[in-house]
């Protein structure tokens, strides 16, 4: 899980169709990303090009790095916790977020993952104790 999310960030910048073999090493072909409920017009993504596309929006509006801080392992999957901050691009406006993904992994690869904001309800879906 950890060297997932450090591959996306270490690949900011890059070509999208450059991309592709991150998305081979590290994703299930079928896998599926459900974004948080709050996040507006969510949505779920089905399949590594759609999910590196959404990556990269996020990306293209936010800028941005990644801090994994946490990866703990639960009845349901697993748990991480990462830390996303940067300036916003274009307005240059700072932020900071926090977020839980629960997620599954398939043959060394990751198979489903979903993003919450409530760091507890992350880890009730992942089936560990709160963070």
């Amino acid at each position: 899980m950890r060297g997932t999310f450090e591959a996306m960030s270490d690949a900011r910048g890059t070509p999208i169709a450059e991309r592709d073999a991150l998305m081979e090493q590290w994703f299930d072909r079928e896998v599926e990303y459900v974004e948080d409920k709050q996040w507006p017009g969510s949505g779920a993504y089905r399949g590594r090009d759609s999910v590196r596309d959404a990556f990269a929006g996020y990306e293209e509006i936010l800028g941005g790095d990644l801090t994994v801080e946490e990866v703990r392992t639960g009845t349901d999957g697993l748990l991480a916790i990462i830390r996303y901050a940067g300036e916003s691009t274009g307005a240059s406006v700072p932020w900071e977020q926090r977020w839980g993904y629960h997620c599954r992994v398939r043959d060394g690869r990751i198979s489903y993952f979903r993003a919450f904001v409530d760091l507890d309800e992350a880890a009730r879906a992942a089936g560990v104790s709160s963070p």
